[in-house]
């Protein structure tokens, strides 16, 4: 092989190098809390404030390796945060409006990762605090006085898992 034609196929490859580098595919994954028509609530008297469950460990579901997508895919999950603030009873909903069904062909990748990025969430459980009087509750909103009684409490969460992937195309920059 000749100095040029080495100096060429080398080029060649470059070429082919950066032209590879210029495209990629890019992978976002998003999520939204929902409030679903007709979800269970808590009443309280005057006396009382509910405290909504805090995320202490919320992980984001891993885009699938094995997942393809056409378009943005919306996966809805509910699942209960107990008085221990561990998650349970996950379920993929599949007839929420706007929701993919989990049934639909390849939502399986995509329904694996959010079962299993929820399994490893963990919450401050959601409690009912009660005050010895409406002044009291409406003047320690937190539920940190000494005369306020905390009782942890169950709930039922919906999420919005949305799976973004599309084709990210750059340029090349040359520099003399």
């Amino acid at each position: 092989m000749t100095r040029t034609s080495k100096l060429a196929l080398g080029a060649a490859g470059i070429a082919l190098l950066l032209a590879s580098a210029c495209t990629h595919r890019s992978h976002h994954v998003d999520r939204q809390l929902l409030l679903p028509l007709g979800a269970a609530t808590y009443t309280t008297t005057s006396t009382q404030r509910f405290l909504m469950a805090t995320a202490i460990d919320d992980p984001m579901p891993v885009f699938p390796t094995d997942g393809a997508a056409d378009g943005p895919l919306r996966l809805c999950a509910s699942f209960t945060v107990d008085v221990e603030g561990a998650v349970r009873d996950i379920v993929i909903e599949s007839a929420m409006a706007g929701c993919h069904r989990s049934d639909t062909s390849g939502i399986a990748p995509f329904a694996h990762a959010v079962d299993a990025a929820l399994a490893r969430w963990s919450f401050v459980a959601a409690a009912v605090c009660t005050f010895p009087d409406a002044a009291a509750a409406d003047a320690d909103p937190g539920c940190r006085g000494d005369d306020a009684v905390a009782v942890a409490v169950p709930v039922r969460l919906t999420y919005a898992f949305v799976f973004d992937a599309h084709t990210v195309r750059g340029r090349a920059i040359r520099r003399d």
